[in-house]
């Protein structure tokens, strides 16, 4: 009944996934990018440089880049 809430697990994101955002990021600029995904560019940039990141961002960041290659 009085249980403590869990912190979010973050983990990074899967090698081949991070280089694409990178490579996007590369190519289109970090603020253009993280506005396309909808997150901020510090976390965009976090996420991109391997560090872990929440289950929503995750998410969001998978249904920008399939929106971006849709493109």
């Amino acid at each position: 009944m009085n249980e403590r809430k869990r912190k979010p697990t973050k983990e990074p994101l899967p090698p081949a996934m991070a280089s694409r955002v990178r490579e996007l990021i590369a190519r289109d600029g970090e603020n253009s990018v993280a506005n396309a995904f909808g997150l901020s560019a510090p976390t965009l940039g976090k996420a991109a440089g391997g560090m872990g990141v929440e289950a929503g961002t995750r998410a969001r960041i998978e249904l920008g880049l399939a929106r971006m290659e849709m493109a």
